[in-house]
């Protein structure tokens, strides 16, 4: 238990920025450099994992304006350097090779693919690293991206051939409440793929290992899972996998 002066729920998104102190803190002229958490993200970052935060109202008898902040840590459970990536049944579980290195793609043969990512600030490299071959759409949230590809569907203005999702996604916005937590990237292929019926590969990205949210992704018809990790040789391997992904529908039509 930590009785520290804590934070405010419209803080969440901040805590882990370097140097970011609370709003208490800062008034109360109280010591510490901003630095500690974003150190925490960072150590779990470089190991594959991720840490969180929920900041909720508690209030106590004597305290009526305390609030219940509770980090969660996750840690991936990595049994070997190779990609494993989890084909839609009825297809079995296959390790993908590492494969050579492409060159990247001319602006008019570039494939467009919806990136739906909540937390960019610590992911800075992907959308550029993705550019070099694709052209990205970024969805910071579960219903902006449905917004993209139903607009899409009626317009045909983005062409989109694939979605990368992100398996936890996170947002304060109610009209985002389903698509928010660990299970919103899941609840989002739902939407996809069987509420809205789109017809479009799409690959999960993920640090979590859990087994159950692997088969229940497949289950709902996700083409592939991948583990994520900070290399640049994964997401090297992910680029691979989007082009190989897209041209098998391409082929299966």
């Amino acid at each position: 238990m930590n009785f520290g002066k804590g934070f405010k729920p419209e803080e969440r998104r901040r805590i882990f920025d370097r140097h970011y102190r609370s709003e208490v803190i800062r008034h109360t002229h109280g010591t510490g450099t901003g630095i500690g958490l974003f150190l925490c993200r960072q150590i779990m970052i470089e190991h594959g994992g991720n840490i969180g935060v929920s900041i909720k109202h508690a209030p106590q008898p004597m305290f009526p304006d305390m609030y219940q902040v509770v980090f969660t840590v996750r840690f991936p459970i990595v049994e070997s350097e190779e990609l494993t990536e989890f084909q839609s049944p009825p297809s079995p579980i296959i390790v993908t090779p590492v494969m050579q290195a492409i060159e990247p793609f001319p602006q008019a043969d570039r494939y467009t693919i919806l990136y739906v990512e909540d937390d960019l600030a610590h992911h800075p490299h992907m959308i550029p690293l993705l550019s070099e071959y694709f052209h990205v759409i970024h969805a910071p949230t579960g219903q902006e991206a449905l917004d993209y590809l139903i607009k899409d569907r009626q317009t045909n203005q983005f062409n989109i051939r694939l979605v990368l999702l992100d398996v936890s996604l996170d947002s304060d916005d109610d009209m985002n409440e389903r698509f928010s937590g660990i299970r919103g990237g899941v609840e989002l292929a739902k939407a996809i793929l069987r509420e809205e019926k789109f017809d479009l590969p799409t690959i999960a990205w993920t640090a979590l290992t859990m087994p159950e949210i692997r088969e229940e992704l497949q289950e709902i018809g996700v083409n592939r899972v991948m583990i994520r990790t900070h290399k640049t040789s994964t997401v090297a391997k992910l680029r691979q996998l989007i082009i190989k992904t897209i041209k098998e529908k391409q082929s299966n039509r």
